[in-house]
């Protein structure tokens, strides 16, 4: 997935709810701005790791997969299911340029765990057994 937040013309603020029809069109829109996950349930959250890919720090929030597609305190912050909690939670990202770059090169890296290519080998192993 592209993901370079160089020479991008979309808006910094950007809101979008179901899904890209390709990884150029998701690897466009991801670098060019924050990345927040205000949904009580989700089943993974393939979106987290997507933005993570792209070296976003999240915001997540709730319980279920998202908590397994973050490392919360390295890649995410987490906020109580609160609006007021969960902009405050956001306002400590936008607020701090060192936490923000941390916790992106985190983000980064984690999701790198995720990538097919290391995936796969595993689900292979699973199978052979």
């Amino acid at each position: 997935m592209p993901c370079s937040r160089e020479g991008s013309k979309k808006p910094r603020s950007h809101a979008h709810s179901g899904r890209y029809s390709t990884s150029d069109e998701a690897g466009e829109v991801y670098p060019t701005g924050d990345f927040t996950h205000p949904a009580l349930y989700e089943g993974f959250g393939v979106t987290l790791l997507e933005a993570q890919a792209c070296g976003l720090p999240c915001v997540v929030t709730g319980w279920g997969g998202q908590l397994y597609a973050v490392k919360l305190g390295k890649t995410a912050l987490y906020a109580k299911p609160d609006p007021l909690d969960f902009a405050k939670r956001i306002a400590e990202l936008l607020l701090s340029q060192d936490l923000r770059q941390k916790m992106g090169e985190n983000a980064r890296k984690w999701a790198e765990n995720f990538l097919w290519s290391r995936i796969l080998p595993r689900y292979e192993e699973v199978y052979r057994k």
